[in-house]
C-alpha cells in the first residue's frame, strides 16, 4: 500500500493530536500542521490514539503470555540456517510454547537477499 501514495502523503514519527472526519474527507492535526485527505491510516501500535477514540470503551489487557523478539541481519547468519529459513515461513509448536522464524525487510526497507533481516519470535 505505500507504494500507491507519494512520500509527502506520510506523517511517519508525526505525532498525530487529533481528526475529524465527515462523509466527503478526513482532516488529521498533527503536530507539525493539518492535513485533508480521503483516508487516514493510523499504524500506531496498541495504544493506538485513533484506537481510543473510536473505541474508547476497549482497553489493553493483558493475555496470559508474552512473546520474544529479534532480528538477525542476514548477511550475519550461517548458510545453514538461512537454508532452513530463507523463503519459508517457519513455524514450530512445543509444550506450552512456540516459535516464529521468518525473512522481513531489511532497516531501510531492503528486500535483496543478502540485505534482508530473520525475524524471530
Amino acid at each position: 500500500m505505500r507504494g500507491a501514495f507519494p512520500e509527502e502523503a506520510y506523517f511517519e514519527g508525526d505525532s498525530l493530536i487529533s481528526f475529524e472526519s465527515d462523509k466527503a474527507q478526513v482532516r488529521g492535526s498533527f503536530a507539525r500542521g493539518e492535513v485533508d485527505g480521503d483516508l487516514l491510516v493510523a499504524a500506531d501500535r496498541s495504544r493506538s490514539l485513533i484506537r481510543s477514540l473510536i473505541f474508547p470503551e476497549v482497553k489493553p489487557r493483558y493475555a496470559g503470555y508474552l512473546a520474544w523478539r529479534g532480528v538477525v541481519a542476514e548477511n550475519e547468519a550461517s548458510a545453514d540456517l538461512l537454508k532452513t529459513f530463507a523463503n519459508h515461513f517457519t513455524f514450530q509448536q512445543m509444550h506450552r510454547s512456540h516459535i516464529l522464524c521468518y525473512l522481513i525487510p531489511g532497516a531501510n526497507g531492503e528486500t535483496e537477499p543478502g540485505d534482508r533481516r530473520l525475524n524471530w519470535v
